[in-house]
């Protein structure tokens, strides 16, 4: 990837969860964020399936940041345990919006099959208190 940024395995939860930051380098501008939630039937894959055909290439070099992340897996924990993992990293990524150069106002968020399932969850439940978990930032939007 050209003239690009690589921060792997941040944690960004009180259960441990991890993200990956792909940014274009420093910029002078806070740059829109979107969001990657990995597919897999709530049972398999990991924040490393962006590298699968993913244009996250390509989303950096027009200018966004992308970040993939991980959630807990149905063997490790029963909903809604996805769904606070997945709030949890849009509170961290806002918590931590200065320090990559990220506007806490644009953030997009997708993925297929149980990733779509969670970025849909994640914009339909503003003010569900039962979804939104306790990871951490709770004084950030998620």
């Amino acid at each position: 990837m050209k003239d690009s940024q690589i921060y792997r395995d941040i944690v960004y939860s009180q259960s441990g969860m991890k993200l990956d930051i792909y940014k274009p380098v420093e910029t002078i501008t806070s740059l829109p964020v979107i969001v990657f939630i990995h597919g897999g039937a709530w049972r398999v894959g990991d924040k490393e399936s962006v590298s699968f055909g993913l244009p996250y290439n390509e989303m950096v070099e027009q200018g966004y940041v992308f970040v993939s992340i991980n959630y807990r897996l149905s063997d490790e924990a029963t909903f809604p345990a996805q769904i606070h993992d997945c709030k949890a990293a849009i509170r961290w990524i806002r918590a931590h919006a200065k320090e990559y150069n990220i506007d806490p106002e644009r953030v997009g968020v997708w993925g297929p099959s149980a990733g779509g399932h969670l970025a849909a969850l994640l914009g339909t439940s503003d003010g569900i208190r039962d979804l939104e978990g306790d990871g951490g930032n709770p004084q950030y939007s998620s």
